[in-house]
Formats: C-alpha cells, structure tokens, sequence
C-alpha cells in the first residue's frame, strides 16, 4: 500500500519523510540535467540498509505519465 499522505510516517524515522508527495526528484548524479520525475506515492520495504531500517520504495509519475518505482538511494529532490 502507498502512503499518499506525507505526514503519515509508518512508524519509521528517517527518510520516510524526505520524499512527499508532489515533490520533483530525479536520478542520483543527474540533478542538473536528468529527467524531472513527481512523487506519487511511497511505502516501507522487506529490503534493510545497513543501519537496520528498512528501505523506502518511491513511486514516480514521468513526464509521459507512466509511472515506476525506486528505491530512495536512487533518487534525489530536484533544486534549481
């Protein structure tokens, strides 16, 4: 299940919260030039980093409107 409201944190700290909802993300390593994708949607994953939180998977709508999903160490916030 998706979480579409950003306030709602699973009863995860951390970055859960760095990603809402309408925000503009792209690539890691391409935050100048890459492709401008929007947060739809996030959830927890079963996958585990190494401080023993789990990963948050993000869903992203494309400028075409097809959508896909990453995990958070892939992407980063869009900045001008």
């Amino acid at each position: 299940t998706y979480v579409e409201d950003p306030s709602n944190p699973l009863g995860e700290p951390g970055s859960l919260n760095e990603f809402e909802v309408g925000d503009t993300v792209v690539f890691k390593g391409m935050a100048k030039d890459g492709e401008k994708m929007t947060v739809v949607g996030k959830r927890k994953m079963f996958a585990v980093k190494d401080n023993g939180r789990n990963l948050i998977a993000i869903k992203v709508e494309l400028p075409d409107g097809t959508k896909s999903e990453y995990d958070e160490t892939q992407l980063t916030k869009f900045s001008r």
